[in-house]
């Protein structure tokens, strides 16, 4: 027996896309569409990143920094990017012990 469940019943295969933004939505589900974060560690992102600080920054008041993770993940195309992304993520402490 297959342990592939599409394979099991006979189902065609998913396309490359589709499988690839489960497995996007997949990380989100960790890690959650906007993460609460202090600006030092969203400017470290930015700067690994090469991008401006608002690319992926939302004010939900004047103390909270937000991080659009949504955005910022679902701009990858290819895995490669989006294993350069979740570096980049790792590489920041965006990400709390949990999410990591």
């Amino acid at each position: 027996m297959s342990d592939d469940f599409r394979q099991r019943w006979r189902l065609p295969e998913e396309d490359f896309d589709k499988r690839f933004r489960k497995a996007i939505y997949r990380i989100l589900a960790l890690t959650g569409d906007m993460i609460k974060t202090e600006e030092s560690k969203l400017k470290t992102l930015t700067y690994i990143a090469g991008v401006s600080m608002d690319a992926y920054r939302w004010d939900n008041s004047f103390w909270d920094i937000y991080f659009n993770a949504k955005k910022y993940l679902l701009g990858a195309k290819q895995p490669y990017e989006l294993a350069e992304k979740i570096e980049n993520l790792l590489g920041c402490s965006i990400l709390d012990g949990t999410q990591k």
